[in-house]
């Protein structure tokens, strides 16, 4: 029988799940399956086995880095790499960080995942066939 938090208790927060996700393989019935249905996906789709294992192995790093980068940040304002830390380096060193840090752009974790999810996936599509 699954266990279940106890009475006015949740669940294990993201900080101390990520590194058991990160270092223990993924080999529930529920993963197996999920995995299986992304390889049938990109199989289907043209892709060679090995490479669509290449794909989706790329992908899932991907996320669990990107989840372990998110939970780990401070949520303090002027934190060493905040974007109000980020705002007061030498601007005539650190231009383009500067600006970025000052006008938010690149800022959104949202945006930036979405981007980085579509440029993995039109990469796997143009290399397929490698």
């Amino acid at each position: 029988m699954p266990r279940t938090p106890a009475a006015g208790h949740s669940a294990a927060p993201p900080c101390c799940v990520l590194p058991l996700l990160q270092a223990r393989p993924a080999v529930t019935p529920a993963t197996l399956a999920a995995v299986e249905r992304g390889l049938a996906a990109l199989v289907s789709a043209g892709f060679p086995l090995g490479r669509a294992v290449d794909a989706v192995n790329a992908l899932t790093v991907f996320v669990l880095g990107h989840t372990a980068a998110e939970a780990g940040m401070k949520a303090g304002e002027r934190e060493a790499g905040s974007a109000a830390w980020l705002a007061e380096l030498d601007e005539q060193e650190y231009p383009l960080l500067v600006r970025a840090a000052r006008t938010g752009e690149g800022a959104d974790d949202e945006k930036r995942f979405a981007f980085a999810v579509e440029a993995l996936l039109t990469g796997f599509a143009v290399s397929s066939g490698d």
